[in-house]
């Protein structure tokens, strides 16, 4: 009786090892089909990426330009290198938010550009209006911007 179960439970053992191995293969199977199905959908999220950030490009290159040239138009000589330069930082920030929305971390030569921008259209902005403040001391005149001074200088005119 014993050498009979043994010869069963032998039968059952090996029919559980195939079966075993068959499933281990069917698994190792399944990780590779797995890994490449990751493979594609990450290649999928960069291309959406890709395309969803070239539409935002394009959507604020079509307003920004515009409106600089419109603004260049309308503005004093005297500031259109700073108009200029702050556009160009406008963008800069434009295209670090844009990048900072698909990135988990904004890369340390995004932070650099945008620092070097903001210092070199502060440095614009300073130099533009430092001629016209020399000009008003220089001329002995003093601009008062209050409302009851604009004012008497309207009726005076």
């Amino acid at each position: 009786i014993m050498n009979k179960e043994n010869q069963e439970l032998c039968i059952q053992n090996k029919s559980l090892n195939k079966q075993l191995k068959e499933n281990i293969k069917e698994a190792q199977e399944l990780r590779k089909e797995s890994d490449n199905k990751n493979k594609e959908i990450e290649h999928i999220k960069n291309d959406m990426k890709s395309i969803t950030t070239t539409i935002i490009s394009i959507i604020l290159a079509v307003s920004i330009i515009p409106a600089a040239i419109i603004g260049i138009e309308k503005i004093d000589s005297e500031y259109i290198l700073p108009f200029v330069s702050t556009v160009i930082l406008f963008g800069m920030v434009m295209i670090t938010f844009v990048y900072s929305i698909y990135q988990d971390k904004i890369k340390v030569s995004t932070w650099t550009i945008l620092i070097a921008m903001l210092i070199f259209t502060i440095v614009l902005w300073i130099n533009s209006v430092n001629p016209i403040i020399k000009i008003n001391k220089d001329s002995g005149v003093t601009e008062d911007i209050t409302v009851e001074n604009n004012q008497q200088e309207e009726l005076v005119n």
